[in-house]
């Protein structure tokens, strides 16, 4: 059997799910603009297309021939500037630029980690060579003044510089330490934004079972105000629905009542004129009968005042009650005229009076 808090992991929650796609938003957003800085780097000049670069790398070496170890240093300061100003990965090869430098066919000076195996077929002009299925970028300038030549090499594979991020942690690292500290307020703003609907489920909840009125809570809301309107036109239609039913229940019972009125009557007419025991047993169990139709008709009708919604106090026509109870008494009236002295007044006309 799985714990409670598995249950509770493992049901859909609105909360939960804006707060998912809040996340996964923030995660396609941060993927959008990797991809785009490093189509902005792939695109932009860069060093290898900044005579500037060649040339202050061609006064370092020329000035600091006499100067060996000055020189060196000099060009790895220069190297690590050219890294950081144009690299998005500090020493990685695959993601700065690389910078050789020779003189008379002799190497001065290299990057750390240059890539092997790429030269320029072409003096001043920027080629594209691949190496080791790495694909870069390389120009190579010589020095007017000397045989100095600098190359510098820029990576130009997107999909190698990408794995290369992802490997170093460029890519998802920033994810991971951003994501967790981004719940807790993502989850109050949702919860902040969710509480007139809130409100909308605490009025409906607080709601009996009679109450068949519209929602009072009216939202400024377009998407919840919606919502709100479908719920009043539902309950609406319940109402006008219920009222039928209760309607066509007090018609029924009140037109039950007099002929099970006058079924009574005459029964008890036929009992008193009758003396075969057997005639007796049958018509009392009629009465029985319509003892217990009659009680189910008035609890009917009790059942119908009781479920009224509309008005604890309904008008009442007097003359339409007159009428009906004139109609239920009228058989008796009738059966009882000739029995009736001259002094006595009719039943008929004692309720017409009342």
């Amino acid at each position: 059997m799985m714990p409670h808090w598995w249950n509770w992991l493992l049901r859909p929650t609105l909360v939960r799910r804006l707060l998912l796609a809040q996340m996964l938003l923030l995660t396609v957003l941060w993927s959008l603009f990797i991809g785009y800085a490093m189509f902005e780097t792939s695109r932009a000049p860069g060093p290898i297309n900044l005579d500037r670069t060649y040339e202050t790398i061609f006064g370092v070496t020329e000035n600091l021939a006499d100067h060996p170890e000055r020189q060196l240093k000099v060009l790895h300061m220069i190297d690590l500037a050219v890294r950081e100003g144009y690299g998005i990965g500090g020493n990685t090869p695959k993601l700065s630029p690389s910078i050789r430098v020779q003189q008379g066919g002799k190497l001065l000076y290299q990057s750390e980690d240059i890539p092997r195996g790429i030269h320029n077929s072409h003096l001043d002009d920027a080629e594209t060579i691949y190496a080791n299925g790495v694909r870069w970028r390389a120009r190579t300038l010589q020095s007017p003044n000397s045989e100095t030549r600098v190359t510098i090499i820029v990576p130009a594979d997107a999909k190698d510089m990408l794995i290369d991020m992802n490997s170093r942690g460029y890519y998802s690292l920033p994810l991971l330490i951003s994501l967790p500290f981004l719940l807790l307020p993502a989850w109050l703003s949702i919860r902040l934004a969710l509480r007139p609907w809130s409100r909308v489920a605490r009025e409906v909840a607080a709601r009996g079972p009679q109450n068949l009125t519209p929602l009072a809570f009216r939202p400024r809301h377009l998407e919840l105000c919606s919502m709100v309107d479908r719920i009043n036109d539902l309950l609406q239609r319940i109402s006008e629905s219920v009222e039928r039913e209760h309607n066509f229940i007090a018609d029924a019972a009140h037109e039950l009542r007099t002929p099970l009125a006058a079924m009574r009557v005459n029964v008890e007419a036929l009992q008193s004129q009758t003396s075969n025991q057997r005639q007796q047993e049958l018509l009392a169990g009629i009465l029985n009968s319509n003892s217990r139709a009659t009680r189910l008709v008035n609890q009917l009708l009790q059942l119908t005042r009781s479920d009224s919604t509309a008005n604890v106090f309904a008008r009442l026509e007097l003359y339409a009650l007159l009428q009906d109870r004139l109609a239920v008494l009228s058989i008796l009236a009738v059966n009882q005229r000739p029995i009736l002295s001259t002094n006595q007044r009719p039943i008929v006309s004692t309720l017409s009076v009342c």
